[in-house]
């Protein structure tokens, strides 16, 4: 649908990047929640992230990265951002020179300074 295909606008009234991050946030933070529901809890967060289209769902990856100061977070973001950005590099699908390849590097680029830079 076109609801996963932007963060704001008249289709998404509410803001993905601050709900996910403080659901996140909240798990790392809850020290009474069993280790089996909180990694329940993570793959259905990371599921509910997977159905926004690539673009828009690297701009949630990044803004929760950028924002958030839970570092067990961060790390799972990143190697969220890992696992959906990688398969799409080694398949080559956006064809040497075509730019996409540079959209692809500028994005590992950013993801690895938001995460230093915390």
């Amino acid at each position: 649908p076109k609801a996963f295909d932007s963060l704001s606008g008249p289709l998404c009234r509410w803001h993905p990047p601050r709900v996910l991050r403080t659901v996140l946030e909240g798990l790392a933070a809850t020290p009474d929640l069993a280790r089996e529901a909180r990694g329940a809890a993570f793959r259905a967060v990371s599921a509910a992230m997977k159905v926004f289209a690539w673009p828009c769902r690297f701009k949630l990856y990044l803004e929760i990265i950028t924002v958030s100061r839970v570092d067990a977070i961060i790390g799972a973001v990143v190697t969220l951002f890992k696992d959906d950005w990688w398969p799409r590099v080694a398949s080559g699908s956006f064809g040497q020179g075509s730019g996409a390849d540079s959209e692809e590097r500028s994005q590992l680029v950013q993801i690895l300074a938001a995460t230093l830079s915390g």
